[in-house]
């Protein structure tokens, strides 16, 4: 009986160690659920803020863009505006330059027309 004694003492003794090996590596891979919960709602609580802080930086955005359009259609509205009147002078001046072209042309006739009467009585004064 001594010798089954010694080895049930040594077969207790490994058997124990076992054990706590298994219970070590239990208690390694515990995990604390509540405060898994409790992080992954303040990462989600966190990402929900981000979100509406993006939507809102979104929206101010959408509203500055609309804007900024508006104003180029109006500055567009302007230049086109300003564009038909600088026609307008633009055609009213070169009406006026042909006209004076003309009284240009008959101002040189009329001129070559009296030097020639005045060399053709300078001729018969002679």
């Amino acid at each position: 009986m001594n010798l089954i004694g010694k080895i049930f003492v040594l077969l207790v003794f490994v058997m124990s160690l076992v054990f706590m090996s298994f219970a070590i590596a239990v208690y390694g891979t515990h995990q604390n659920w509540k405060k898994a919960a409790t992080d992954v709602e303040v990462k989600r609580k966190a990402a929900v803020a981000d979100l509406q802080k993006a939507q809102e930086e979104k929206a101010a955005l959408d509203t500055e863009i609309q804007k900024e359009r508006a104003a180029v259609r109006q500055t567009l509205g302007k230049l086109e505006t300003e564009r038909n009147e600088l026609q307008v002078v633009r055609d009213e001046l070169t009406k006026q330059r042909d006209a004076l072209m003309v009284k240009d042309k008959e101002a040189v006739a009329a001129l070559d027309t009296a030097q020639q009467n005045l060399a053709k009585l300078t001729s018969e004064v002679e």
